[in-house]
C-alpha cells in the first residue's frame, strides 16, 4: 500500500508540475507542428514550390531593395538571414555598404531561416539571371542543422515558418528530395498527422530527438534523456533559441551531415565557376562564435572544418567571425556588434574588411 501510494504521489507530482510549465518544454505531439489555419491563409506570400519560402521582393529580381544603384552589377550574395541582414534597415545591410565602397551594384538574395542547401537552390536558381563577375554563398556554422530538415517545426518547434522545404542526400552524388509541398493548394497536408509522419522519415531531427510525450504515466518522462538536455541547456548562455535550438548537438560532428555541407558547398563553386563567375564562401557571425573567438582565440569545430576544406580545395573564403573578434577592444564592444543578428554597426565593420579582402585577395588573386 506504501508503494502504491509513493507511487500515486510521484505521478500526481509530476502531472500538476510539467503541466503547469509545459511550455518551458518541447513535448512530442503531432499537432503542435501543425500550422494553424489562419497561419495557412496568410503565408501564401511566403510560400515557394521548389524552396519552400521566399522573401518575394517586388525587385528585378527578387533582391532585397537596395538603396545605392550603380547600374554595374558586380557581386551576388546567397544565405539566410545573417546574409540578408534581418533587423536592421535596407541601407544598413553588408551588402549595401559594401556596394557605396565598391561604387558597383550587390545584389542580396539572402532568406531569412534558410538552410545552405536552400541557398543553392536559390543561386542556381536566380544566378543564370544576373551572372554578376562574383557570387558569394554566406552561411553560419548552425547552417548545418537545417540541411538535414524537412519540415522546419521539426528541428525547432518555435520557428515562426510552419512549412516544409527540400533536402539533399549524398550517396555518390547529390540527390535532391523535392518539396514535399509541390503546390499551394496540397499546404494544408501540414495539418495531417499522417502526412507528417511520412515527411519526417527523410528528417533527421524528427527521427534524432525522441522528446517525451505528455500523458499517462507522467513519471516516465523523467527518464527521457532529452527532457533533462532541455532543462540544462536552456538556462544562461546556452539558452535555446531559434539558431540553437538544440545545444547539445554538434552536427559537425557527424561524418555524414559534415560530408553533406561539404558537398553543397563543392557544387555552389562549381556551377558558380561554370558560370564563369568568382565564386566566394563566407562564414557569417553569430554573436556567442564572436565572444568565444574574443576570449579564447580559438575556432569553433563548424568554423574550423569549414576553413580547412575551403583550403584543402583552394576554395576562397572570408571568416567575419574572426573579423568582429579582432576588431573588437571588449565583451561589451562586441555587444554593439549585434542586435540579435548583426547590427548596422557590426555590418558595416564586415564590409570595410571583406572590401579589403575583395582588393587584396580575391581579385588580385583572378586577375582583376
Amino acid at each position: 500500500m506504501l508503494l502504491i501510494l509513493a507511487v500515486g504521489l510521484a505521478e500526481l507530482i509530476c502531472l500538476v508540475t510539467l503541466k503547469t510549465f509545459k511550455k518551458r518544454f518541447t513535448f512530442f505531439d503531432l499537432n503542435n507542428y501543425m500550422p494553424t489555419k489562419s497561419y495557412i491563409s496568410n503565408v501564401h506570400q511566403r510560400y515557394h514550390p521548389e524552396r519552400g519560402w521566399d522573401d518575394n521582393y517586388s525587385t528585378k529580381f527578387g533582391e532585397r531593395p537596395r538603396t545605392y544603384v550603380y547600374n554595374d552589377p558586380f557581386i551576388s550574395a546567397f544565405g539566410d538571414s545573417y546574409t540578408h541582414c534581418a533587423g536592421v534597415k535596407d541601407n544598413e545591410t553588408w551588402e549595401e555598404y559594401l556596394s557605396v565602397l565598391l561604387k558597383k551594384d550587390v545584389y542580396n538574395f539572402g532568406t531569412r531561416s534558410y538552410g545552405t542547401d536552400q541557398a543553392y537552390l536559390k543561386f542556381r536558381s536566380i544566378f543564370p539571371k544576373v551572372r554578376t563577375p562574383i557570387v558569394i554563398l554566406g552561411l553560419i556554422t548552425e547552417n548545418i542543422n537545417r540541411i538535414v530538415n524537412v519540415y522546419r517545426p521539426f528541428y525547432f518547434a518555435g520557428t515562426a515558418i510552419n512549412l516544409s522545404k527540400p533536402r539533399f542526400i549524398l550517396k555518390d552524388r547529390l540527390y535532391l528530395l523535392p518539396n514535399p509541398i509541390r503546390s499551394f493548394d496540397e499546404i494544408n497536408n501540414l495539418r495531417n498527422a499522417h502526412f507528417l509522419r511520412i515527411i519526417g522519415q527523410n528528417d533527421y531531427w524528427f527521427n534524432r530527438d525522441r522528446y517525451p510525450e505528455l500523458r499517462f504515466p507522467y513519471t516516465k518522462i523523467l527518464f527521457n534523456k532529452i527532457f533533462w538536455l532541455q532543462i540544462i541547456y536552456s538556462r544562461g548562455s546556452n539558452k535555446i533559441s531559434d539558431i540553437k535550438p538544440r545545444p547539445y548537438i554538434n552536427l559537425w560532428e557527424d561524418i555524414e551531415a559534415t560530408a553533406l555541407m561539404f558537398k553543397i558547398l563543392e557544387s555552389f563553386v562549381t556551377s558558380a565557376k561554370d558560370y564563369g563567375a568568382i565564386p566566394l564562401i563566407m562564414i557569417l557571425p553569430c554573436q556567442q562564435k564572436v565572444v568565444e573567438k574574443f576570449k579564447h582565440e580559438g575556432s569553433s569545430l563548424g568554423e574550423k572544418k569549414i576553413l580547412d576544406f575551403c583550403r584543402k580545395n583552394n576554395i576562397s573564403v572570408f571568416n567575419s567571425i574572426e573579423v568582429l573578434a579582432r576588431h573588437a577592444n571588449s565583451v561589451d564592444e562586441i555587444d554593439s556588434f549585434f542586435n540579435n543578428h548583426v547590427s548596422a554597426k557590426g555590418n558595416q565593420i564586415i564590409a570595410q574588411h571583406l572590401y579589403n579582402f575583395l582588393n587584396d585577395s580575391l581579385l588580385s588573386t583572378n586577375g582583376n
